[in-house]
């Protein structure tokens, strides 16, 4: 089981896209995406749009 807050960071690494602008892309706080990112897991729900925001499928996101 991949740790998903892990993931979006691995994620936000390889596409160069700072927590400033996952938040911005997401209307939410670069608070909030700190917090995603210490999340072990996530509702389907917000996880589909931080991988809309990432530009990443979900199964590609989940496959690792």
């Amino acid at each position: 089981m991949i740790h998903i807050g892990n993931r979006i960071r691995e994620v936000q690494t390889e596409n160069a896209i700072t927590g400033a602008e996952l938040a911005r892309r997401l209307n939410t706080s670069p608070q909030q995406v700190s917090r995603w990112r210490s999340q072990k897991d996530l509702k389907m729900g917000t996880l589909e749009e931080i991988c809309k925001a990432l530009e990443i499928a979900l199964d590609d996101f989940l496959d690792e």
